[in-house]
C-alpha cells in the first residue's frame, strides 16, 4: 500500500498538480507517516458503510468507493494542501487522485 500511494501520488502531485519536486517530496512524506495510523480508522469506516450494501455487486461497488473517497480524499487534501498546492494546483491534484483511487484502487473482488 505504501509502495502504491507512493508512487502514484508522486505522479498526481508532480504532473497533474504541478507541484515543485521539493512539495512532492513533503506530501509524499507526510502521506507515508499518516498511512498506518488510519488504516485501521478507515478499515471500520468501509465495514460500516459495506453493512449497508444490498446483497449485489454494485451496490457493494459504490458503497466501497464512497468509503474510499469520503476518508482518503480529506487527508488527501490536507497533505498536499499542507505540502504547498493551492487554488488549481490544489484542485487539479484532488480530482487526479480521486480519479486514481477509483480507477487504481479498486478490490478485485467484493463478495
Amino acid at each position: 500500500m505504501i509502495l502504491f500511494f507512493t508512487t502514484t501520488g508522486t505522479i498526481n502531485e508532480r504532473f497533474v498538480a504541478g507541484l515543485a519536486w521539493e512539495h512532492v517530496f513533503h506530501a509524499r512524506l507526510s502521506g507515508v507517516v499518516l498511512m498506518v495510523p488510519v488504516a485501521r480508522p478507515y478499515g471500520v469506516w468501509r465495514d460500516w458503510l459495506l453493512q449497508r450494501t444490498r446483497p449485489n455487486r454494485l451496490s457493494k461497488f459504490l458503497w466501497d468507493s464512497l468509503a474510499l473517497v469520503s476518508f482518503q480524499v480529506p487527508i488527501y487534501v490536507a497533505i498536499i494542501a499542507i505540502s504547498g498546492a493551492s487554488g488549481r494546483g490544489l484542485l487539479l491534484g484532488v480530482i487526479g487522485a480521486t480519479v486514481m483511487m477509483l480507477a487504481l484502487g479498486r478490490p478485485s473482488k467484493l463478495d
